[in-house]
């Protein structure tokens, strides 16, 4: 009798030695978005795009809007000249958060070199104004002047490069 109640004591202590293994419940969508996150932000500190891309898009199926997610693999994908693919994510980033200029500026650079010039240049010349960054908006004024100059509009041209 003596060895059934040690079994059994042994059997309760298990159980409750082993239970919070078992309570333990699987990540919340929020956790899972911040590991992403951190395997992104490595991966590109570690100069790996491609695995940083796959991060993104994983946050991306857990939170479609998840703007930091969108505007980072629209970027990854426009620095890695995959500008179709980069533009349905930077719009997507931009209509989460209007006030985005750098990306908007992106964006216009690669309408504008998938040849869609009209929203190019909506897009650039929304975006010029605000950006505040000197490379990034040299680089937006010069992507206008090239537009505005395609199109015969050499004052709106030599109006943009007299801010420059």
């Amino acid at each position: 009798m003596r060895t059934r109640q040690f079994d059994i004591l042994q059997c309760g202590a298990l159980f409750f030695a082993l239970l919070p293994y078992f309570a333990q419940s699987a990540p919340t969508t929020q956790q899972q978005i911040e590991s992403h996150s951190r395997q992104a932000a490595e991966y590109l500190k570690e100069n790996r795009p491609d695995l940083a891309a796959s991060e993104f898009r994983a946050i991306i199926a857990l939170d479609p809007n998840n703007v930091d997610a969108r505007g980072n693999l629209g970027t990854v994908l426009f620095f890695q000249g995959a500008y179709a693919d980069a533009i349905p994510q930077l719009r997507a980033a931009l209509k989460l958060r209007p006030t985005l200029w750098k990306t908007q500026v992106l964006l216009g650079i690669g309408e504008k070199r998938t040849g869609d010039i009209g929203a190019a240049r909506s897009d650039l010349e929304k975006a010029f104004p605000k950006v505040q960054e000197q490379k990034i908006r040299i680089e937006a004024g010069m992507e206008l002047i090239g537009i505005y100059s395609g199109t015969g509009d050499l004052d709106k041209a030599a109006e943009t490069a007299s801010v420059l």
